[in-house]
């Protein structure tokens, strides 16, 4: 049962999609999850910050452990809406997942929002993130689903672009060590990194 829930979950902008666009997902085995799985059941009453949409496959990872679930979509909440959301927060976190929505801030925000994340979360806490090896990325995020065997489907949701300043991902994350980092298909990479 879910004691406290911020919920903006709405569909991603449908108006962005060009005709006839039919994008392909990319499907890999995230041993990431595989972990998170496990880190989730060992804790007696995890407290969980999602970053994004909490689509079904995000709710069967977390939502039957977790007492405590903090979730917005970055893409529709404002900036400083979303941050002052964390910064109030009465908790903090044992599992951040973040996705690829530190992609598409400017460095300046990204370092806010993940300094706040830090200031909210325990030695030990795990964070889930995608960064690019490409400067060029979806012009708006992608769509993360996961299914029950801990595979992750990676679709975009529009053909349309955006340049990407944001990349130099390793500079951001002050505080936490990272523990897995694997190289996907399509120009992301799957970061776990743990609070020292």
């Amino acid at each position: 049962m879910l004691a406290y829930k911020v919920d903006f979950c709405r569909l991603q902008a449908k108006h962005l999609e060009p005709q006839g666009y039919r994008p392909e997902a990319v499907s890999y085995h995230s041993t990431s999850l595989e972990g998170l799985s496990s880190f989730l059941l060992k804790k007696k009453k995890p407290n969980v910050l999602n970053l994004g949409p909490l689509t079904p496959g995000v709710f069967n990872l977390i939502g039957h452990t977790s007492p405590f679930l903090l979730n917005y979509d970055p893409a529709e909440l404002p900036y400083q809406e979303y941050l002052q959301l964390i910064e109030n927060s009465p908790k903090s976190f044992d599992l951040i997942l973040v996705w690829d929505r530190l992609l598409y801030l400017t460095y300046a925000e990204s370092k806010k929002l993940l300094t706040v994340i830090t200031n909210h979360s325990k030695s030990g806490s795990e964070l889930l993130a995608y960064s690019t090896v490409r400067h060029i990325l979806p012009a708006i995020p992608s769509k993360f689903s996961l299914d029950a065997n801990h595979n992750i489907s990676v679709c975009p949701v529009t053909a349309e672009t955006k340049n990407c300043d944001n990349c130099e991902f390793a500079k951001l994350v002050e505080g936490w060590r990272c523990h897995h980092s694997v190289q996907l298909r399509n120009s992301f990479r799957e970061h776990l990194y743990i609070k020292t």
